[in-house]
């Protein structure tokens, strides 16, 4: 935008975009983008340990998070205790996060700005993912230490 911007004759920094309240949102959201990327990482690379290969990893990785897609609809529109079940699956704390740190900033009454009602606080979408973080990382630990660490 800057390269093009200079090529144009046009301001390359405008002032009613690099207001503090910006560069805030700006902070928050990719804080919050980096916290749900390394969960999914730390998922993908459990993966790996647990069946000692990368490319594996990857397809639990990417497998995992587009199965619980399906079965969290699933579970979701069988209602009761599938549907409390559901609520409770890492891809619920991760979807709405981000529209709940920083979905007052969006522009109001699009999509990037709407969150279902049932969607988890940003604290509870933190403590969901540090819990599901630990259980990989405990899983991932445990296994290398028993399985590769011969002392």
């Amino acid at each position: 935008g800057i390269v093009v911007a200079a090529l144009t004759g046009n301001d390359a920094w405008t002032a009613g975009v690099w207001s503090g309240d910006f560069l805030q949102v700006l902070a928050k959201g990719a804080g919050t983008a980096w916290l749900i990327a390394s969960f999914y990482l730390l998922f993908a690379y459990a993966a790996a340990v647990v069946f000692r290969s990368a490319a594996v990893g990857i397809a639990v990785g990417i497998g995992g998070t587009l199965a619980q897609a399906v079965v969290s609809s699933i579970f979701n529109g069988l209602g009761g205790t599938w549907k409390t079940l559901a609520e409770h699956f890492p891809i619920t704390y991760t979807n709405g996060f981000i529209t709940r740190v920083v979905g007052e900033a969006l522009v109001p009454g699009t999509g990037l700005a709407s969150r279902g009602d049932g969607a988890p606080s940003a604290g509870q979408s933190v403590a969901g993912i540090a819990i599901y973080s630990a259980i990989f990382l405990l899983i991932t630990l445990v296994v290398a230490q028993r399985r590769d660490v011969t002392a």
